[in-house]
């Protein structure tokens, strides 16, 4: 069970890893767009290529995360369908609930057989503000054009909802909100799951617990395993019993909390009077 546990939380530590790679590549062309200006077209097409490359990954990562919670849902409760099925309507919820989600999953399909997911990429420089104040803002959005998405196998009713916004939708929006839900539905896995984790590990730790106490001479627990022996001599079924593979699952839990309300975040990296920490913000933290 500790096992299962931990294996939904690596899949999902490789999901926010590729997301922040995505977010990470537009920012680092946004800055080479302010420091250097306007670019040649190789250099245009390799920012592009980046991005398609990590929604790619991202969407790979996304569909191996969703499709096997429920199998590891099985197996860490003895392959009990209603749970199974919990599990699944979570994912369903999230799905009914929001476009980028909606969206998203129809994409891996259109990349999968089709294109690819960033079809254009906008650069843009603005004003903001007055005086001495005003500052000069730079912006990166790659985008996707439902008349492309209608060349292809895409599902018509979505694309309507797409069509109803624009020619060009903003794909950071459609991703965060992906991520937003896939991280919604598991923070619901982890309540599922929580207490039966909990008491896997209880278990290795009392197991751990009693061997320390029966043989105080020996120095460490590494190769301590359980197995079933058969007439006297014949082992079978060797479980290896150690602490650090659910500690890893715990350090992975305080990693990735729930994140929301993405859609509504960003980062800058303005100047703000000159001043490292705003008078203004109680969330700001120096090192």
């Amino acid at each position: 069970m500790i096992r299962e546990g931990l294996y939904v939380e690596q899949k999902f530590d490789f999901l926010i890893a590729n997301y922040i790679e995505f977010e990470s590549a537009l920012l680092a062309s946004g800055v080479h767009d302010m420091v250097l200006g306007g670019q040649d077209y190789d250099w245009f097409a390799a920012s592009r290529a980046s991005f398609d490359r990590r929604i790619m990954n991202l969407l790979t990562t996304a569909r191996t995360y969703t499709d096997s919670v429920p199998q590891h849902v099985n197996r860490i409760f003895d392959r009990d369908p209603e749970r199974k099925a919990i599990a699944e309507a979570n994912f369903s919820s999230e799905y009914d609930a929001r476009l980028g989600y909606r969206t998203m999953c129809a994409l891996r399909n259109f990349v999968q057989h089709q294109g690819f997911p960033v079809h254009g990429s906008a650069y843009g420089s603005s004003r903001v503000g007055e005086g001495e104040s005003r500052k000069m803002r730079f912006t990166v959005d790659p985008y996707l054009r439902p008349a492309e998405l209608r060349e292809g196998n895409f599902k018509k009713s979505l694309l309507t909802e797409l069509e109803a916004i624009g020619n060009k939708i903003d794909l950071k929006f459609l991703v965060r909100d992906y991520i937003e839900g896939l991280s919604a539905t598991h923070s619901q896995l982890r309540e599922m799951i929580d207490s039966t984790v909990k008491e896997a590990a209880i278990v290795i730790e009392n197991v751990i617990k009693s061997f320390e106490d029966n043989f105080p001479s020996e120095g460490t627990i590494v190769g301590l395993a359980a197995v079933r022996v058969e007439e006297g001599t014949d082992y079978r079924d060797d479980l290896v019993i150690i602490r650090e593979p659910n500690e890893y699952r715990l350090r992975l839990l305080t990693k990735n909390p729930e994140h929301v309300n993405l859609t509504r975040r960003y980062v800058s990296s303005e100047v703000i009077n000159g001043e490292v920490l705003a008078s203004n913000s109680p969330y700001k933290k120096i090192s």
